[in-house]
């Protein structure tokens, strides 16, 4: 098990991440990883020592000018198949869902610089 902490040392911090709490499926946070731990330190204190129970990839495609077509942002990847990829755009995400919980304990087994 590893801490938000330890995980997001282990990233890029030009990474765009999509922080999801306990059994929520709402982010508490969306953005670049060093916005987290720069620009909002007290949710960073909060949440830093929590474990990462999942950790999903996930990409988010919608249309460039959703907001002007009056559509409802992201589109899923089967919407898409009527627009070329030139009017579309799209984000990868680190989504990380996190809990509260003791800090893990430390293995015994030489894996614990990982």
């Amino acid at each position: 098990m590893v801490t938000l902490q330890e995980f997001i040392a282990l990233t890029d911090n030009n990474r765009n991440l999509k922080l999801i709490e306990g059994d929520s499926n709402e982010p508490i946070f969306v953005g670049f990883s060093f916005l987290l731990t720069d620009y909002e330190p007290g949710l960073w204190e909060r949440v830093k020592g929590y474990i990462v129970q999942r950790f999903v990839c996930t990409e988010e495609i919608r249309r460039k000018d959703w907001k002007e077509a009056r559509l409802t942002p992201p589109l899923q990847p089967y919407q898409t198949a009527d627009y070329e990829f030139t009017d579309m755009r799209m984000t990868l995400y680190y989504e990380v869902h996190i809990k509260k919980g003791e800090s893990p304990e430390r293995r015994n087994d030489g894996m614990d610089g990982l």
